[in-house]
C-alpha cells in the first residue's frame, strides 16, 4: 500500500459518488491513486460498516423500527445524530415511527 495520503482532488472524485472518506482513502491508496481504479476496487470490495446494537436500540426508543433504525445507522456510517435526521426525513407513515421489528 502507498504511504502518502490522496490529495483532495483524488478524493473528491469518489466523495462525489458516495464512498466515505476512508473507504475512498484505501481504495486510492490500493490501486496507486488511480482514481478510475479506485473507484472499481471500491465497488468491488464494499465497505463493511457494522451497526451499533446499542445506537440501533437509541433510535427505537424514540418510536423508530428496528429496519429503519438499522438502515439509517448504515447508510451515515453509525453516527446517531445523522441517522435520527435521516429517519425523521424518510419517516412516511406512523408505521415507520412504531418500534415494531
Amino acid at each position: 500500500m502507498a504511504s502518502r495520503l490522496p490529495s483532495q482532488q483524488e478524493l473528491q472524485q469518489l466523495l462525489n459518488l458516495g464512498i466515505s472518506r476512508a473507504h475512498a482513502t484505501k481504495g486510492l491508496q490500493t490501486q496507486n491513486f488511480s482514481v478510475s481504479q479506485a473507484i472499481d476496487w471500491c465497488l468491488k470490495n464494499p465497505e463493511s460498516i457494522d451497526v451499533s446494537d446499542n445506537l440501533v436500540q437509541s433510535l427505537r426508543e424514540i418510536g423508530f423500527s428496528e429496519t429503519h433504525a438499522r438502515n439509517a445507522l448504515l447508510l451515515n456510517e453509525n453516527s446517531l445524530e445523522r441517522a435520527t435526521d435521516w429517519c425523521l426525513a424518510k419517516s412516511s407513515s406512523p408505521g415507520d415511527a412504531e418500534g415494531k421489528k
